[in-house]
C-alpha cells in the first residue's frame, strides 16, 4: 500500500502535495468494538437475514400486538439499512437514537413491563456508538462519543427502565391480589348487592366485589353469603347458613 500510494499527488488544505513515503514507519489502528461488530455482520446473506427477521417481526407486531416482535422487527432493519450501507453511519446512529426515544415514550404510557425500555437501552447504545463513526479526513482529529460516557448513560437508563418496570409490575400485583387479597379471606361474612346469577358483586370487608356461587345456583339481593374461595378480585362464595339460622 504505501509503493502504491508513493510518489501520488493529493490535496491537503487547497494545496498540492506530493507523497514520499520512502522509509516511512506505520502504526496499526485497529477498529472499535462497534466497527468490528459491524464488519462482521456486514455480509449479505446476513443482511438478507436481518431484512427478513425485520420484516416478519414488524408484520407479527402488526397482527398480534406484543412489542417483542415490534422491536425486535424496528432494530433489526435499522441495522440491516445500515449494514447494507443504503444509511450511513452517522444517519443511522441518529435513527437509532429516535427509535430509542420513541420506545422510551411508548413505556411511560404503555404497560409493557420493561420491554420497550430495554429496547430503547439496546438502540439508545448502538447509536451512541454510530453516531461520530463514519469516514473523515484521515488528517482530522477522531471524533467520536467516549466509551464512558455510553456506559454512563446506558447504565442510568437502564436503572430508570428498570425502577419503572418493577413500579408497574408492583401496582399491577397490588391491583390484582397481592395486598388487596390479604383484605378479605376465606370465611369472611358478606352480603349480596348485585343478584349472583351465578355471577355478581357482593358487599364484604367493606368493599364491593366480583362474585360468583359456589354450586351455580342464583342468589338475590340481600342474602347473607359467606366466603369460601378468593382468586385475584373475584370471590366464591355460598349462602351463610349461620346468619339464616340466626334470623
Amino acid at each position: 500500500m504505501l509503493a502504491f500510494a508513493n510518489g501520488k499527488t493529493v490535496t491537503v488544505g487547497g494545496q498540492q502535495m506530493t507523497l514520499d513515503l520512502t522509509g516511512a514507519t506505520t502504526t496499526e489502528q485497529g477498529l472499535n468494538p462497534f466497527l468490528a461488530l459491524f464488519r462482521l455482520l456486514a455480509d449479505p446473506t446476513i443482511v438478507g437475514i436481518l431484512f427478513t427477521v425485520g420484516s416478519a417481526g414488524l408484520i407479527a407486531e402488526l397482527w398480534s400486538p406484543n412489542f417483542v416482535t415490534g422491536i425486535i422487527g424496528g432494530l433489526t432493519i435499522l441495522l440491516a439499512l445500515i449494514l447494507s450501507g443504503t444509511l450511513p453511519l452517522n444517519v443511522g446512529g441518529l435513527a437509532l437514537l429516535l427509535f430509542g426515544m420513541v420506545l422510551f415514550g411508548l413505556e411511560v404510557t404503555v404497560t409493557s413491563h420493561g420491554l420497550l425500555g430495554l429496547g430503547g437501552v439496546v438502540c439508545v447504545a448502538l447509536g451512541l456508538s454510530a453516531l461520530f463513526t463514519a469516514p473523515v479526513d484521515p488528517f482530522g482529529p477522531l471524533v467520536q462519543v467516549a466509551p464512558l460516557t455510553i456506559a454512563i448513560v446506558v447504565g442510568t437508563l437502564g436503572v430508570v427502565v428498570g425502577l419503572i418496570a418493577f413500579g408497574v409490575v408492583r401496582s399491577r400485583t397490588y391491583g390484582r391480589g397481592g395486598p388487596i387479597v390479604g383484605l378479605i379471606q376465606p370465611g369472611a361474612i358478606g352480603q349480596v348487592r348485585s343478584p349472583l346469577a351465578p355471577i355478581g358483586s357482593v358487599l364484604a370487608g367493606g368493599e364491593e366485589w366480583s362474585a360468583r356461587t359456589a354450586d351455580g345456583q342464583p342468589l338475590e339481593r340481600g342474602t347473607a353469603v359467606r366466603v369460601i374461595k378468593v382468586e385475584g378480585l373475584t370471590l366464591t362464595v355460598e349462602p351463610d347458613a349461620s346468619s339464616s339460622s340466626g334470623t
